[in-house]
């Protein structure tokens, strides 16, 4: 078996009556958390889910999604998790694109499934977990109970991929990065040397799981290290305050917005004696913030930086080492990071360049795209398509990136997918999105649009329109209407003068 399926097999015999996963009141030892997978891994195994397959995780964070995750693994499959906000066009790309054999979801997407995977013949197995199970599909609770359990996993090997995650690429659609067991192991094993994560300790999944950073280091660190699982489906600043407190977190993992939230939500009289570190990325962190967290809850903030393509972190702040305003901290023990020119030679520290990445993380390639998997992945070194400098003493500062992905609130938005969206709405002739600086999300969404002639709409109007066709968290905040957007002599859209426009608006204003 695969080092990944063996180490979580190793913790399990080691801390069979110790807790795993906590969901509100109810608390989940790693022996039922084994039983519960091994039964599912059954099911999914008698349902003809073979090793290779591809099998569609969409839940949200409740205890499912972890014993779904590793039930696919010990079947010998592949776990795609898809976003739980997507919309039937998003989720058809990614079922067509990975041929999925089959879907894990909640029964409130069922409509959205049904829809997406429709005629679909690859995508024939589908389990629900809820009482509303449509005609032809199954049980989630029912498959466990019925099921004996997997007594032994499917064979795997470390080059198996583990999991396929969808990211933003170059083309505008998402593309499957696909990472191996060995990669999902040796994440696990540097985080825990980075942070040396004790068995027992407790850490909030606040972060959505099928995202990841929230999978990496709330996830799978966490109980491949002996760690307890603190789940939390949904981000309420107050809900979740509560629940540092409740459940004694030590460990949390956010972007910078939610701490910024938790900060004014907290009450001048909370106390969250037990959490001691926050590791944050997904976005720039400001002085201010990491100060005034730290003074607030007396807790360490560790900002960060992490890819898709590398599950999750690259860099970060060092217990042993203070945090430099600006920087993403060190490369983790066990990853190089380098600065390389346009010529693809090493730059020595503090010249700007782009941030390559090499280490046993790293994805093995983009799902049935060779030509994007040769763009970045070149003698040996991942090109992350982000600007920055290394210091003397190794900390990491990004300036900017190369790809036009807007960052909000520590999620990847192609802004190509948004145009063309908009697009098809009849009213528009052209339109051009650009990501704008948000102090609470880092950057929002914003659209400029040409209209047809002789057609009027409003920007609610065309806002409208996008949030019935994906996910809320891509579509734009803000719409500005104009008779031309810029272009260069070859007639290529010149999104830079359009982020100089706004930055000189934010300056007069």
């Amino acid at each position: 078996m695969s080092e990944l399926v063996a180490k979580l097999d190793r913790i399990i015999s080691e801390h069979p009556d110790q807790p795993a996963l906590v969901f509100r009141e109810h608390t989940v030892t790693y022996s039922r958390f084994a039983d519960a997978v091994n039964r599912l891994a059954r099911a999914l195994v008698d349902l003809g889910v073979r090793r290779g397959d591809r099998v569609a995780l969409m839940l949200p964070n409740i205890v499912q999604f972890p014993v779904a995750y590793y039930a696919i693994l010990r079947a010998g499959a592949t776990v795609v998790p898809i976003n739980i906000t997507y919309k039937q066009g998003e989720l058809r790309y990614i079922l067509e694109d990975s041929e999925a054999k089959g879907v894990i979801a909640w029964e409130g997407f069922a409509s959205t499934v049904a829809a997406a995977a429709d005629a679909l013949d690859h995508c024939s197995v589908k389990i629900f977990l809820g009482d509303r199970i449509p005609a032809g599909a199954h049980s989630f609770v029912r498959l466990q109970e019925k099921s004996e359990p997997l007594a032994d996993p499917v064979e795997t090997s470390d080059e198996d991929i583990a999991v396929i995650l969808y990211t933003a690429g170059t083309t505008g659609r998402p593309m499957g990065a696909e990472l191996k067991h060995s990669s999902l192991s040796a994440s696990a094993e540097l985080l825990w040397d980075q942070f040396r994560f004790h068995a027992g300790d407790r850490h909030l999944a606040v972060l959505p799981l099928y995202h990841a950073f929230g999978q990496a280091v709330t996830m799978n660190a966490p109980l491949l290290t002996g760690g307890c699982v603190v789940l939390e489906p949904k981000f309420d600043p107050a809900h979740v305050l509560e629940s540092l407190r409740q459940h004694e977190v030590r460990w949390l993992a956010a972007v910078p917005t939610m701490l910024a939230q938790l900060l004014d939500a907290a009450d001048d009289d909370l106390q969250l004696p037990s959490l001691r570190y926050c590791i944050t990325s997904g976005a720039p962190i400001s002085e201010e913030l990491v100060s005034g967290f730290e003074r607030r809850f007396d807790a360490r903030v560790l900002p960060g930086y992490g890819l898709t393509e590398t599950f999750s972190l690259v860099a970060c702040t060092r217990l042993d080492r203070e945090w430099r305003p600006g920087s993403v901290g060190q490369p983790l023990y066990g990853l190089e990071v380098a600065v390389f020119s346009e010529a693809d030679e090493f730059l020595r520290p503090g010249k700007v360049g782009e941030v390559v990445v090499k280490g046993p993380t790293v994805l093995r390639d983009y799902l049935n795209r060779p030509k994007a998997t040769e763009e970045v992945l070149r003698n040996g070194w991942l090109h992350t398509g982000d600007i920055g400098y290394l210091d003397d003493e190794g900390y990491l500062f990004l300036v900017d990136r190369k790809k036009d992905v807007i960052i909000k609130g520590g999620f990847s938005i192609f802004p190509s997918e948004i145009e063309q969206c908009l697009l098809g709405h009849p009213a528009v002739e052209r339109a051009v999105v650009i990501g704008v600086p948000d102090p609470k999300q880092g950057e929002e969404v914003k659209a400029y649009v040409v209209l047809r002639e002789g057609m009027k709409v409003t920007a609610q109007d065309l806002i409208s329109y996008c949030r019935d066709r994906m996910a809320l968290y891509k579509c734009p905040r803000y719409i500005a209407f104009c008779d031309e957007v810029p272009r260069s002599t070859t007639g290529r859209i010149l999104k830079r003068m359009l982020r100089e426009r706004e930055e000189r608006t934010l300056e007069e204003s």
